[in-house]
């Protein structure tokens, strides 16, 4: 699912290359946080919580970033 967004995005036509990024990191940024947010679960909060936070601030700043250029 999150691939056939990716290419969605690649795809449109009028967004600038650096919106264009902006989005598919913050796409990225957001998986990555829903799999650590999982994986901090799955270990019952033993390991670092920093595995979903830090993912979770830049994906914050990617689409911010991205609605910022609109």
């Amino acid at each position: 699912m999150t691939a056939c967004m990716i290419i969605k995005v690649i795809l449109m036509e009028e967004i600038t290359m650096m919106k264009r990024i902006a989005l598919i990191l913050g796409i990225i940024f957001l998986v990555l946080t829903f799999i650590g947010g999982g994986y901090v679960i799955i270990n019952h909060g033993q390991v670092n919580a920093g595995y979903a936070a830090v993912p979770g601030v830049w994906t914050i700043i990617c689409f911010g970033y991205y609605r910022s250029k609109k």
